[in-house]
Parts: structure tokens; C-alpha cells; sequence
């Protein structure tokens, strides 16, 4: 799907995994796989609580995280960047 976005002109993809953000699973493995998969801009949300995660997503080639709840829950920890 991404590809076909990708071929239609879309020079972003919004990837939000929903099972992080509710806290019943992680899709971060299929999430990094299709960054490195797909030559546009990707900005990925859902689930992203700890710099693990973040560092892995950007070395992945994410171009940008949208802290949601972690930076309502964790303030300190999105100061720290």
C-alpha cells in the first residue's frame, strides 16, 4: 500500500501503530521493515514511550516521531531532547 501511495505522488506516509498506542501490542518490527522499504518521507506515531524506540526509528530513516501521550505522561523524558 505504502508503494502505491508512494507511485500516486505522495511524498509523506503517516504510519501510526494503534496496538502501541493502546498498550496491546507493537508493530514497530513491521513499522522499521517499511521505512527502509520505501523512498519517501515517513513520520510514524503510536507507542513511542522510551528512546529506544525513538533511536530505532530514526536509525530505521524515520523522518519524524510524533510524541503523544509519553510526552503528557513523561514530560522530563521529552525535555531531554
Amino acid at each position: 500500500m505504502a508503494q502505491t501511495y508512494k507511485e500516486s505522488g505522495a511524498q509523506w506516509l503517516h504510519i501510526v501503530d494503534l496496538d502501541a498506542a493502546a498498550g496491546i501490542g507493537c508493530n514497530k518490527e513491521i513499522i522499521l521493515d517499511l521505512i527502509k522499504s520505501i523512498d519517501i518521507k515517513v513520520q510514524v506515531c503510536g507507542g513511542i514511550n522510551n528512546a529506544q524506540i525513538l533511536n530505532r526509528l530514526f536509525d530505521a530513516g524515520c523522518d519524524r516521531v510524533n510524541i503523544g501521550s509519553a510526552a503528557l505522561n513523561n514530560p522530563t523524558w521529552c525535555e531531554s531532547f
